[in-house]
């Protein structure tokens, strides 16, 4: 979808999920993209971020692209917390501030969701396609 300034590409990741990327519009017309391309997904660290979603207890959150997984490992710094987590769509590694882990008692195993606006993904398709 596009209006003429930016464009919205939707990104099928596994059966249940999906991701959503706000770019500029000339960039799906740059990376040849149409309906079933190939694209890699690309996005930093720093802005995913990661909350504990009850199933019983259901949120409504403005995040596009939630991409559920499990913790499989915690680096702790004094100023960062290093989540590594594997997902369906494979593995995603999210760095948050130690208060936030603590805010969500994250432990190793933990079923989290990461979440992330689509303004933070990045596309890009292999060149010699």
């Amino acid at each position: 979808l596009e209006d003429g300034t930016i464009a919205l590409v939707y990104i099928r990741i596994a059966e249940t999920d999906a991701l959503v990327s706000l770019v500029d519009a000339g960039v799906p017309a740059l990376l040849a993209l149409s309906e079933g391309s190939d694209v890699r997904v690309m996005f930093r660290a720093s802005d995913i971020s990661l909350a504990v979603i009850e199933k019983d207890k259901p949120m409504k959150l403005s995040f596009p692209n939630q991409i559920r997984g499990k913790v499989t490992q915690i680096i702790s710094g004094p100023t960062l917390i290093i989540v590594h987590m594997e997902t369906a769509a494979g593995p995603i590694v999210s760095a948050i501030i130690p208060s936030a882990a603590e805010a969500i008692g994250l432990k190793l195993g933990d079923e989290v969701t990461a979440l992330f606006k689509a303004l933070d993904v990045s596309l890009a398709t292999d060149t010699d396609a």
